[in-house]
This record gives C-alpha cells, sequence and structure tokens, in this order.
C-alpha cells in the first residue's frame, strides 16, 4: 500500500507479533551530527506530499494568529483552475515608463478581504485567505495580473466580490478642527451577477476595476475626495467662537487710574527700600566712635539719624567751651551771683569748666551739635568709654526727642530740670555699660585721671554742678522706669515747669514758672554756699516761686528778691535758712531779710565786688542737696518691696520727719554709680515698710 501514490503504509497484526528486537546500545559517537554523510544521500521522491488527500501548505500555516475573518460570499467558494507555474515575464520594452493606457478615471481601490500582496521581482502573487475549516482538497489561488504594454486593450480581469472601499483614501489630509472623521460607508464592490461563459457558477460584475500598477511604471495616484479649503476650515471654526466682548467705554479712565496707582506704588517702595533698605542716610561714624555708638543705641532701644562729629580739644580750651554751652555770657550775672553767694570773685569760665571737666571729660554741645573730648582723656581706656556713652547718649535723645530747642526756649529752673533729666538718662546708660566694661578697672582709672588735673575748685558750685554732674541726682528715678519705654519717652519729651522735679516728695507741677523764675536749686545753691547743707535743703524743699528785680546804683549793683513758700511751716523754715545765710554774708553786701505776706520773705542783697567776695572761703555742698539721696532711698525701697509698691512721697517725707542729716561727702551721688549706697538710705530705709501702697 505504501508504494502507491497517496497511500499510507500500515502495520499488520501478525507483524506486531514478531520477536522484540535486541538491546539498542548507544555509543557517544552516536550523538554526533554527521552533515557529511547526508549531503551524500540520494534524495528520496516524498510520494505522500503528491497525494492531492494531503493539503499544500498555505499562509495561514505560515503566519500565525491571523484575524479570523467573516464567511467567505458565495463567489469565493467557487473552484478554481489548478496551479500551475508562472512563466518569467518578457523584458520590458523601451517605453515601460510610460503611464498605462486607462478607459476612465482610476477610483478607489477595490480588494478582497484579508488580501495579502507579496512582491517578487516582477510577478505579483495574490492568495486568498480562505476559511481553515474549508475543504482539504480545495487549494484558491489568484490569477497573477502583470501590467505591462501588451496586456493594453484586453478586457479586465474581473475582482471578486465582498471587496471593501479604500476608506483611507477618500479622508482629508487636513483636519483643522477636532471633529470626529466621518468616513464613507462599507459597500460591497460590483453589480449585477453575471454568468461565466463556461456555464460555471455567477460571479458578480464590479462597477470600477483596480489596475495594478508594478515598480517599473510611473504611479499614477488616484484622485481623492476634494478636501475642504484650509481657509474655509478656518472661517468656519472661528465661526464657532464667542466673539469677544465689547469694553466699556469707561475702560480708559480705568487704565489712567490704574497706572498712576501703579506709580504712586512703585514711588513709595523706592521710597521706603531708601530710607529702611539702603540706608543711605544711616550716619557713618570713624573706627573708633562707631562701636561706642552702636553701643548706646542698643541699649537705649533708639537709632541715630545724623553723624556727629568728634572733635578733641585741650584741658583749658575744653574747659571753658564746658562752662559756656550751659552759662553763656550775660551782662550783671557776675554781680547779681556774688550779692547772692553763688560767685567767689570772678567769673571764669575756665575754672567752672575745669572742676567741671573731672565729672564730664567729654559732652554733648547741642548749640554746634558736636561731641568734644579732653585731649587728655584718651589714655584712660575704660573712662574714654564711659564718658564717650555719656556723651553719645546725650546726643541720642538730642535727635530722638530735640530737647535742645526745648531748654533754649524755657526758663532758667526749667532749663535745668529738663538738662538734669537728659543727663540722667544718658548717665544710666553709661552705668549700665560701664558695669560690663571691666569695673575693677575704671574706679582706679577715673582716681588716676582727676589727680593728673590737680585740686580745682569752682569759684561758683552752682555753675560747676550744673555743668558738669547735673543728672546725678535723676539717675535713680531714671533706672526705676528703665524697663518702661513709653513711661521713659513720656518723660524725656515732657518740658518741666520748673526744677522742682528735683524734689521727688511732692508732685508734679504742670504750671510753668515765669520767665524770672530762678528756681528752687537756685536758691538751695545760694543758701548751701553759707550755711548747713541740711538746713539749706529743708528750706529749699519748701519752695514754691520766686521773683527778682535788678538796680544799679552809681557805686553797686543790687538785686530785690522774693520768695515763696507752700505754706506757713515752710515760710518759718525759709527766713530762718536765709536769715542764717545773710548773717554770714560779707558786710559790703548790705544783705537784710524780711517776712512779707502770702508766705514769702523778701530779701536785699548788693554786690560786695570781686575782690571781697574772693576772700570768702569756697564752700563745696552736696550736689543738688538731698534729691540725690533721697531718691537713692526711693529705688532702695522700690527693690526690697519687691511685689509691692512703695509710695515716694510717704517715704521721703518720713524721712524728713526723723530730721536724719547730709552729710558730704558720703551723700554725695557720684557720677560712676558703681554700687553706691550713700548712709542716708541705710538710716531710713525701715521706713519703707510703713509706706507700702496696698493693693485695691
Amino acid at each position: 500500500m505504501a508504494s502507491q501514490p497517496g497511500a499510507v503504509a500500515t502495520r499488520s497484526e501478525d507483524q506486531e507479533a514478531e520477536a522484540p528486537a535486541p538491546d539498542l546500545v548507544l555509543k557517544p559517537l552516536d550523538f554526533r551530527l554527521n552533515l557529511q554523510a547526508r549531503l551524500t544521500e540520494p534524495a528520496e521522491p516524498l510520494t505522500n506530499l503528491d497525494s492531492p488527500s494531503i493539503r499544500k501548505l498555505t499562509w495561514e500555516h505560515v503566519v500565525p494568529d491571523r484575524p479570523e475573518e467573516p464567511a467567505p460570499s458565495a463567489a469565493a467558494t467557487v473552484p478554481l483552475p489548478p496551479p500551475a507555474q508562472v512563466p518569467p515575464p518578457p523584458p520590458p520594452s523601451a517605453n515601460s515608463f510610460e503611464p498605462p493606457a486607462s478607459t476612465g478615471p482610476v477610483k478607489a481601490v477595490v480588494e478582497a478581504p484579508a488580501v495579502e500582496e507579496i512582491v517578487v521581482e516582477d510577478v505579483v502573487v495574490v492568495h486568498d485567505d480562505t476559511d481553515s475549516k474549508a475543504s482539504p482538497d480545495v487549494v484558491a489561488e489568484r490569477p497573477v495580473i502583470d501590467d505591462h504594454d501588451d496586456d493594453v486593450g484586453k478586457p479586465p480581469v474581473p475582482a471578486p466580490p465582498g471587496g471593501e472601499v479604500n476608506r483611507l483614501a477618500l479622508v482629508p489630509d487636513l483636519i483643522v478642527d477636532d471633529s470626529p472623521v466621518e468616513l464613507p460607508p462599507i459597500t460591497p464592490s460590483g453589480g449585477p451577477y453575471v454568468a461565466q461563459p463556461s456555464g460555471g457558477p455567477y460571479i458578480a460584475q464590479p462597477s470600477n476595476v483596480y489596475v495594478p500598477v508594478l515598480p517599473e511604471t510611473v504611479f499614477v495616484a488616484a484622485p481623492r475626495a476634494a478636501a475642504t479649503n484650509v481657509a474655509t476650515l478656518i472661517a468656519d471654526n472661528g465661526a464657532t467662537r464667542q466673539s469677544p466682548r465689547k469694553r466699556p467705554k469707561g475702560h480708559m479712565l480705568r487704565s489712567f487710574m490704574t497706572l498712576v496707582l501703579l506709580f504712586g506704588m512703585l514711588g513709595g517702595g523706592a521710597y521706603a527700600a531708601k530710607k529702611y533698605l539702603l540706608h543711605k542716610d544711616q550716619p557713618k561714624w570713624s573706627a573708633d566712635v562707631e562701636p561706642l555708638a552702636t553701643e548706646v543705641a542698643t541699649t537705649r532701644g533708639l537709632q541715630f539719624k545724623t553723624t556727629l562729629e568728634v572733635t578733641t580739644l585741650p584741658a583749658g580750651g575744653y574747659a571753658t567751651r564746658l562752662a559756656a554751652s550751659v552759662f553763656k555770657t550775660q551782662p550783671g550775672r557776675a554781680e547779681i551771683w556774688r550779692a547772692l553767694g553763688l560767685l567767689n570773685g570772678g567769673l571764669d569760665l575756665e575754672a567752672i569748666g575745669r572742676q567741671a571737666l573731672n565729672d564730664s571729660p567729654a559732652f554733648y554741645d547741642p548749640a554746634t551739635k558736636t561731641i568734644y573730648v579732653s585731649d587728655d582723656l584718651k589714655p584712660y581706656e575704660h573712662v574714654y568709654r564711659f564718658a564717650l556713652h555719656r556723651a553719645l547718649a546725650t546726643a541720642l535723645l538730642d535727635q530722638q526727642f530735640d530737647w535742645s530747642t526745648r531748654v533754649a526756649a524755657a526758663t532758667p529752673a526749667a532749663a535745668l530740670a529738663l538738662r538734669a533729666t537728659i543727663d540722667g538718662d544718658a548717665l544710666a546708660v553709661a552705668n549700665s555699660l560701664a558695669e560690663k566694661d571691666s569695673p575693677d578697672q575704671f574706679v582706679p582709672e577715673w582716681l588716676t585721671f582727676v589727680q593728673g588735673h590737680g585740686t580745682v575748685v569752682a569759684p561758683s558750685q552752682f555753675a560747676a554742678a550744673v555743668a558738669g554732674r547735673s543728672g546725678v541726682a535723676m539717675r535713680s528715678t531714671i533706672s526705676l522706669i528703665a524697663n518702661d519705654p513709653k513711661a521713659l519717652a513720656a518723660l524725656e519729651q515732657a518740658t518741666p515747669a520748673s526744677d522742682a522735679v528735683f524734689d521727688a516728695a511732692r508732685p508734679l507741677i504742670s504750671t510753668v514758672s515765669p520767665p524770672g523764675t530762678q528756681g528752687m536749686m537756685f536758691w538751695y545753691y545760694a543758701l548751701a554756699g553759707r550755711i548747713d547743707d541740711t538746713q539749706a535743703w529743708s528750706a529749699a524743699a519748701h519752695w514754691t516761686g520766686d521773683s527778682m528785680v535788678v538796680s544799679t546804683s552809681a557805686s553797686t549793683q543790687c538785686v530785690d528778691v522774693k520768695v515763696a513758700a507752700d505754706d506757713a511751716g515752710g515760710a518759718a523754715l525759709l527766713l530762718g535758712a536765709f536769715q542764717a545765710w545773710a548773717a554770714a554774708a560779707p558786710a559790703e553786701s548790705t544783705t537784710t531779710v524780711v517776712p512779707i505776706d502770702g508766705n514769702q520773705v523778701a530779701i536785699r542783697a548788693c554786690d560786695p565786688g570781686a575782690a571781697v567776695a574772693a576772700q570768702v572761703p569756697v564752700k563745696v555742698p552736696v550736689a543738688f542737696g538731698g534729691a540725690g539721696t533721697e531718691r537713692a532711698l526711693v529705688q532702695a525701697a522700690d527693690s526690697a518691696a519687691s511685689q509691692t509698691k512703695v509710695d515716694p512721697a510717704c517715704l521721703i517725707k518720713a524721712a524728713r520727719q526723723r530730721g536724719t542729716a547730709l552729710t558730704s561727702p558720703a551723700d554725695d551721688p557720684p557720677v560712676l554709680a558703681d554700687g553706691w549706697q550713700p548712709a542716708y538710705v541705710t538710716a531710713n530705709l525701715d521706713l519703707a515698710t510703713g509706706c507700702v501702697i496696698t493693693s485695691g
């Protein structure tokens, strides 16, 4: 059976009963591939492959996973002629590059479903992908269509029905908008069915025939559906958009106002950047002064507005300028002061300034806005820094509160009170910085600096105290409110009515004193220049006002003064103190004291002359009487009370009633208050328990 074509060799049952083959023995050489033996073997005919019952290999066996196609149409099942060998095409003619003749315009390509074209040189073989379930005896192949010049004029070969229109060829190339693409509907190709001449089954007659274009011919593109003009598409697309809303008529005004506001904001920002960011207005200090100015500004919590010039002067010139900055030269001042005991001899500003120099070796002159320094201060570095801190703080307060302008327009009593307040603040700043600057070295340096100038006694202790240490009495009060910026600023900005602010036991007087008022400190120094400091302070503490009239005769100049007390008791104290004072005056002054109505004392005194006055020994009283010690007592009591508050007026009145006497120089407040505790405070601190302010 195996020898017949198409037969399959089988094994009979008798053969199954044959004896089993001997065991196969394999060797390593048997696994070697002998290629030479295979090449020399003669090819055996494979007769089984010629059997018509075995289907030939088609494309569905070569290309896996092909998609399932719809059921073939009736024309697809028509048996085709048996396969034949395709003869090679003849050589191309000379005019092979001319386009093929066509009976009409070439339209859309019509192809059979799932047809693949394999171009092999000049031959196009078309294979039909039939259903895999078709009969194995049917092998369908498409006839080969060769488009050569000799085929022109022949009837076209019909294409099988069931094809589909090449829809992508009809899609416009330019898509402007995002609208979905509309493809032509899928329609079966062909027209009415016609019968074959041989009497075979009917096949569909296509209406449009696709003529393949071979590579060696000129490609003629099929005309496509006319695409919409680009401009038309853009116009149509823009027409669907909403037209822009018309601007209101007032848009020009709004634009103008916007520009004005923008320029205003830019200008304001530029000004702020210049003032606060660029710091062009910040002062430029010298290298040695800049760190001192920074320390002062940081401690006080304020900023300098302008730079200050620091000028060094010889001791003599510095002393004169220091005294003149407080007391301007006035006609008749020396005569008045000699008649009242405030001046011994002539009004020597240099001598007054030399005594003040030991207390204030550097100062700020508000008239010239300059800081002056004694030329012999620089070697004492700790004293130098302290003196510069004090002068810089005074200048800083002037730039912030303009106290120098108010001093120039105030009465002598108010000017002294304002100077004392400003200098007290400056001393508080300088003392706080000195506590961090080796205080154990500061005191020896200060003593050495003072001894270098010798013992100088000013002819006017009043002028020397005001010029060199006016703030020592107010420093304790400033220290109490140093942590309260609002209270401190209010104290700096207010102009005192008179120098009664030195007396911490009395309320602040809001009524401005008359222009000719000299003040309580003026009369304290007048009394203390001749009598005891305690008696002079007790009388001056009752002062409420004064007036002075100057009269000039042919031989001398005299003054008539009225001093008022707060009550009859105070007037009695004033009268007793002025009577003792008049008794110690030179006979040439012809001084008289009498009581008058209104709790007042009338005084008349004349200038004894510079030569006579110089013979009276100069007495150095406690600076500003008991003002410094009494304020130090309030500060100590307030610190000891901790959470409670002490009434200053109550405590001071209790100490005055006790009658504790001032002791000079133990009760004299120093410029540098490094742990200063006068004996007056120790003797009266126990009175604070009876003056505690109870809440509610």
